[in-house]
């Protein structure tokens, strides 16, 4: 099992546990009462945040496009948390390239599950892995929820105008991927 495999194994459970936390709650009865000075009858939230659901349906629509759109006869595509297997299946005899690209796919949807789900010390934990693009400092990488970007905290890392640089998370990933799969092949040499 190569880290690719182990990469859909942790998003597959990420998503599932998405739909068992955010999607799968039993919804309360409505509980009749009136919302001030309108008189009208008020009903508890919904049992399920619907931004969770819109982000497992992009997360699985990504995954089948890229996937059809390199190999169109990879067949039908399951709507779970399947479609990580899937997809890893489908992908193995592409080229490098294109096997790399879907990987940081899958690599950036499991940090963006979990930022979903509010667990940004998995984030963290990545994000101290690896060095800053610009000043190539580690651990000096942070998230910044608001901005959704990761900021480097060294204070000599400024762009032109004096602000800290930052990158997308996509980009890190990007780099993460294509620098584990080129460490093997450094020490094999």
């Amino acid at each position: 099992m190569g880290a690719g495999d182990e990469d859909a194994e942790t998003a597959a459970q990420q998503l599932q546990l998405m739909a068992a936390h955010y999607v799968r709650r039993q919804p309360a009865p409505p509980q009749p009462g009136t919302i001030r000075g309108t008189g009208g009858p008020t009903y508890p939230p919904l049992p399920i945040d619907t931004g969770i659901v819109d982000r497992m349906r992009q997360s699985v629509a990504q995954v089948t496009d890229y996937v059809q759109s390199h190999v169109p006869d990879a067949g039908e595509a399951p709507q779970n948390a399947a479609v990580y297997a899937w997809m890893v299946e489908a992908t193995r005899h592409l080229d490098d390239k294109r096997r790399l690209a879907a990987e940081a796919i899958v690599y950036r949807q499991t940090l963006e599950h979990a930022l979903a789900m509010g667990e940004t010390e998995v984030v963290h934990a990545f994000l101290k892995r690896q060095p800053c693009p610009d000043c190539r400092c580690w651990a000096s990488l942070t998230w910044v929820s608001g901005a959704t970007r990761a900021v480097c905290i060294n204070r000599r890392c400024v762009n032109e105008h004096g602000q800290a640089h930052s990158y997308p998370l996509a980009y890190l990933v990007h780099r993460h991927i294509r620098t584990r799969k080129q460490s093997p092949a450094r020490h094999a040499t």
